[in-house]
């Protein structure tokens, strides 16, 4: 089994060089396997007199050899202190010419493994010709069990060039270098370009262009606006690339470089970021938004149309616009607090405004129906109006389903027939101006729309049902129960309805004096509890 790993291993540099030299040319390769100094080397005793030997892994202290084995092959070189003063030897390679390389690397193999707190040091130096005074390029002085790689940029290139390994050693398991390999990297070219197409909730399809000659690539995905560590999340891909498992609405910034030599030896600079959103999940109904999301806008709606005015998200509006909390028309919405709204009153409202909601999966509802409650404020008699479109798509097309231009007495609900539609859909609300601008260049009609819901027809729900409560709850806001008080309606049954319009519990009337109900098994939020033809609104915390 040892033979075989062995073997396994020198296939596989051999494999790596043959494919590192195709696209890069070749200075030097040695992998030691001669019981002797390899022809053209020489050594210089720098401290002691001690000489590199040529054998399989390093020393033996104990019955422990480490490393066991040559990196690859039957042998590997390796220097070993006398035990009692410390030595240094350099291992030199034979003469090169290097005055045509543009990136010249040398990539090699080391292990040095400490012993009774003894590391030994191994260093690498250059020179540009015989008689020239050696130049440190790095040094390694760490306990390093198993076989390591480096690849080291070699420095000042010229038509005379040696490089040369140091061992300092004393007494430990000594320095061993295996799999030498000195080459001209190409310079790697940064690719450019970056893109992403075919997005959904999660995947999307990575790609760039390439400006050299690499055919792999490294990417590294992060949550958009963090700092990228430098290693690549998928590595020696294509372009392009599909990323996949991705979070749904969810940005995230794309980085990419060039792996020229296909094993990371010579790589470009990481190019980046590119910003990218992934899609909504598609949402079954039934489904319902009532913007309560403390003034922002709900995850996954979107605005479209360049104007002035935008879509805000309020639940007060001091100077007495539409749909002020304080019920200044006289009528309400069923979730009250915050609602979307436009103020129309600026100049140059001249494109529409659209307020858009994620992608709706209708096939969970039959008879699918959409509610919203709505309000049209003109301000001033002798200034233009504007008017609301309620689009739906259908995948390829945007069909306006309802049109409204005229004021409205506070809240009013509205209701918009889908069974025409089937699978997937989205709802645009988009406002608009009726006719020139022709007195004063202004519009002073402002709109806001609350309680959306797409739901099945056959559902009761919260929009079929008025504020006419003629019973209290207590407390309200509750927690873990309620108490109906006069409830003196001719009905056994008290019904409580979420706000998408589904029973989720339904009680007895203990008496027409109070009934005590349990609600400990109900998630957070706004419902209504339901008493014959009288209704209550309940918000649990």
């Amino acid at each position: 089994m040892m033979e075989t790993n062995k073997l396994k291993r020198g296939l596989s540099l051999l494999m790596i060089f043959g494919l590192f030299f195709i696209s890069n040319a070749q200075y030097l390769t040695e992998g030691f396997e001669s019981s002797s100094i390899p022809t053209g080397w020489i050594e210089e005793q720098v401290l002691e007199d001690l000489h590199w030997s040529y054998q399989e892994g390093g020393n033996t202290i104990g019955g422990n050899t480490i490393p066991a084995y040559s990196h690859s092959g039957d042998r590997n070189a390796l220097l070993l202190g006398n035990g009692s003063t410390w030595g240094e030897t350099k291992l030199i390679t034979p003469e090169l010419d290097l005055s045509t390389a543009t990136n010249p690397k040398i990539t090699f193999w080391h292990a040095q493994k400490e012993y009774l707190n003894t590391v030994e040091k191994l260093r690498l130096y250059y020179k540009t010709s015989a008689t020239a005074e050696w130049v440190l390029i790095q040094e390694w002085d760490s306990d390093t069990e198993n076989w390591q790689e480096e690849s080291i940029q070699l420095p000042n290139p010229s038509s005379t060039y040696y490089v040369a390994f140091e061992g300092r050693v004393l007494y430990a398991y000594g320095i061993g270098i295996d799999d030498v390999a000195i080459a001209d990297n190409f310079a790697c070219i940064e690719p450019s370009g970056l893109s992403v197409t075919n997005l959904t909730d999660s995947q999307a399809d990575l790609s760039w262009n390439e400006n050299g000659s690499a055919t792999v690539w490294d990417i590294e995905l992060v949550a958009a606006g963090t700092i990228p560590t430098g290693n690549a999340t998928y590595e020696n891909v294509t372009n392009s690339y599909t990323a996949i498992e991705l979070s749904p609405a969810t940005s995230y910034d794309f980085y990419v470089r060039a792996d020229c030599n296909e094993d990371n030896s010579n790589t470009s600079d990481w190019v980046g970021p590119y910003t990218f959103l992934t899609e909504c999940s598609t949402i079954d109904a039934p489904y319902t938004e009532d913007f309560e999301n403390t003034g922002n806008i709900p995850a996954c709606w979107g605005q479209s149309g360049a104007n002035i005015s935008n879509w805000d998200f309020t639940d007060n509006i001091s100077v007495g616009h539409v749909g002020d909390n304080d019920d200044t028309y006289g009528t309400s919405t069923e979730s009250g607090g915050y609602f979307a709204w436009i103020d129309d009153s600026q100049l140059n409202f001249d494109s529409n405004i659209g307020l858009e909601t994620p992608s709706i999966n209708l096939s969970t509802v039959s008879s699918p129906i959409l509610t919203f409650y709505m309000i049209s404020n003109n301000e001033g008699d002798n200034h233009e109006s504007a008017g609301i479109n309620v689009l739906v798509w259908n995948g390829s097309t945007w069909t306006v389903e309802l049109t409204e231009e005229n004021n409205t007495n506070g809240w009013v609900l509205k209701t918009i027939d889908l069974s025409s539609y089937s699978g997937v859909i989205k709802i645009k609300f988009e406002v608009y101006q009726i006719g020139p601008e022709s007195v004063n260049n202004s519009y002073f009609d402002d709109l806001a729309i609350d309680d959306i819901m797409v739901k099945s027809a056959n559902n009761v729900g919260i929009n079929t049902v008025v504020n006419n409560q003629e019973f209290t709850i207590q407390p309200n806001p509750a927690h873990n129960y309620i108490l109906i008080k006069n409830a003196q309606l001719n009905t056994e049954n008290i019904q409580i309805f979420d706000i998408a319009g589904k029973l989720v519990k339904q009680v007895k009337q203990q008496n027409e004096e109070q009934t005590f109900i349990n609600i400990d098994d109900l998630e957070k939020g706004i419902y209504f509890v339901k008493i014959g033809t009288k209704s209550n609104r309940l918000i649990i915390e």
